[in-house]
């Protein structure tokens, strides 16, 4: 029997939002159930349950490798579209990979970490992975906690705690990875990072994970470096409160999440960083057991030997301006934003 083809009657452009006019979450749903389940049934996958992660609907699957010995192997499905630039970057990453992939699952910090060294095998892995997409001249623009993966699969891992995840991690053999590049874009090689500039408009999507980047009125914005500075924001968020047990955090996050974007840390300095200091960090309190983390402001240099503070103090984040914080609170205001977007277009044209 041939097999037909699928087709979308809705689309696939990923600045449609949910809320809006343009995005009808009900013909995404029929689809999925109507056209793509028998679809997936007919090509041999094992259909478990639908995801909806934000905006993004698929079936949570498992599909037969005839060619293996009858093993199956768990996969998500998604739509991707062909020749868009999420497919050109997921088939230059595939090529990059250049060996068999992982199974892999999603909250990455659950269950708890058992030692405060397990930690920097996640802060080391999330930030050569940014360091690689950088240096392939790749922005990621959405990075947070939901658009990260370890390498153990599961259905639902924030749900109960794994032990194997826990026997893994002791072992050193977890892995951790970004993912979901649906927001991503490709710049030429011959492009220098700092020349690169993208609208503000259709910018600011790590909504919880962003830094001040976009928020007194900017109408363009380096991507490069918001990307680094989201990255941070969610150290900041994770993994501040053990900078007492691994001081070199402070440094390193102010360094990544600095409102200066002109000292902010690329991912490659951020990450030689990490690596050229992380050594020298003390094995005995590494091995405490952290505490998890809360959404409470921390001052992460407050409990640091005022020896190291003043070794990096150059690294803290200077005071904010008080015109900069003004203008953050005018651009909470729709017409606020406009104007003095209108009035850095003005002076951009005027003096370069």
């Amino acid at each position: 029997m041939e097999k037909r083809d699928l087709e979308i009657d809705f689309s696939l452009d990923h600045s449609i939002l949910p809320g809006t006019s343009e995005f009808n979450l009900l013909k995404r749903m029929r689809f999925w159930e109507d056209s793509a389940r028998p679809w997936l049934l007919d090509r041999g996958y094992t259909l478990y349950n639908h995801f909806c992660l934000n905006e993004t609907l698929g079936w949570t699957a498992r599909k037969r490798r005839f060619r293996a010995g009858q093993r199956t192997s768990p996969c998500r499905v998604k739509l991707v579209r062909r020749e868009s630039e999420e497919s050109r970057i997921m088939h230059f990453l595939l090529k990059a990979q250049n060996k068999r992939p992982d199974k892999w699952g999603d909250a990455i910090a659950s269950p708890w970490f058992n030692s405060v060294a397990e930690t920097r095998v996640v802060i080391h892995s999330l930030l050569s992975a940014l360091a690689f997409l950088h240096g392939s001249g790749i922005v990621h623009r959405d990075i947070a906690p939901r658009n990260t993966l370890v390498n153990h699969f599961a259905l639902d891992s924030r749900g109960r705690a794994y032990p194997l995840r826990s026997a893994m991690r002791k072992d050193g053999r977890m892995k951790y990875v970004l993912f979901d590049f649906n927001l991503a874009l490709m710049f030429p090689a011959s492009a220098t990072h700092a020349s690169c500039r993208l609208p503000v408009k259709g910018g600011f999507f790590a909504s919880l994970n962003a830094p001040t980047d976009l928020s007194q009125g900017e109408y363009d914005y380096e991507p490069f470096a918001f990307d680094v500075g989201c990255l941070g924001m969610m150290f900041r968020r994770v993994f501040q409160h053990l900078a007492p047990f691994a001081p070199i955090l402070a440094p390193l996050i102010d360094g990544m999440v600095t409102w200066d974007v002109r000292a902010r840390f690329t991912a490659e300095e951020a990450l030689q960083f990490f690596e050229q200091h992380v050594s020298h960090l003390d094995e005995n309190l590494l091995h405490t057991v952290p505490r998890e983390y809360d959404f409470n402001e921390y001052d992460r240099w407050s409990e640091l030997p005022p020896e190291f503070v003043r070794t990096w103090v150059h690294l803290r984040i200077p005071p904010e301006p008080i015109t900069r914080k003004i203008l953050r609170y005018m651009c909470q205001y729709r017409i606020c934003d406009m104007v003095v977007q209108w009035i850095r277009r003005i002076v951009r044209g005027l003096f370069g």
